[in-house]
């Protein structure tokens, strides 16, 4: 990254990305549980949480799954995953990681993991898996649910407003008026644009996977009542 963004400048750009969030009708209404790794003891593994993430994974149930670094702009850059994201439609799970230094509680570790766990990801690739085995020395399971090219062009542009912003600011711009930059508008319209197709996509998705849920209790249930006879 280009320099350090002073305070007033990092509170402005939070400013205006609750703002982007708050206009959109997908907002998320649910209860959010925001973890620091850091802070987890190393032994007892315990935080707030917990009991949910091991809870879907135990039944089976789907879990949206997503993480986020700084953008690799500089050539031999390679910025560890900094937040690692878990939700489905009553909760969200924030995981800041940028102090964790590599570390995971086991809990977490197994949920991406796990052939067992269903795991909803938007443009989850081999450039993720490889993010994720650097920074935490973890290889994700393959087998996800990942949702189309849409997902990885909103990866791409939240990259390119990265950029553009750092660019700007380079040349002087104050924060605010890099938002106001015609570039930035049009891929934040774009942007917009793009989770409403992936949010429709992830229902669809979150359906399946549902009625996939539905098939394998009804045959754990039937098999337990055929023991039973």
């Amino acid at each position: 990254m280009k320099g350090i963004y002073d305070l007033e400048e990092q509170i402005e750009d939070i400013k205006n990305e609750y703002s982007y969030a708050a206009d959109s009708p997908q907002r998320f209404c649910g209860q959010a549980i925001v973890v620091d790794s850091h802070e987890v003891d190393k032994d007892e593994q315990d935080f707030k949480g917990r009991t949910w993430l091991e809870t879907k994974l135990h039944n089976q149930e789907s879990v949206g799954f997503d993480m986020e670094w700084l953008p690799d702009v500089t050539k031999g850059s390679d910025n560890p995953v900094a937040l690692m994201q878990f939700a489905d439609e009553e909760t969200a799970l924030p995981l800041r990681t940028h102090k964790a230094e590599g570390w995971l509680p086991q809990s977490v570790i197994e949920l991406p993991t796990s052939p067992d766990a269903i795991k909803v990801t938007t443009g989850f690739d081999g450039s993720d898996s490889a993010k994720m085995k650097a920074t935490f020395n973890v290889e994700p399971e393959e087998e996800s649910s990942g949702l189309s090219e849409e997902g990885d062009e909103l990866e791409m542009l939240r990259v390119k407003i990265s950029v553009r912003k750092d660019e700007l600011k380079a040349s002087g711009m104050s924060a605010s008026h890099c938002n106001k930059d015609e570039k930035v508008q049009q891929w934040v319209a774009r942007i917009q644009e793009l989770q409403g197709i992936v949010n429709e996509e992830a229902v669809e998705s979150y359906k399946t996977q549902m009625q996939q849920e539905n098939v394998r209790k009804k045959t754990k249930k039937k098999k337990k009542s055929n023991k039973r006879r």
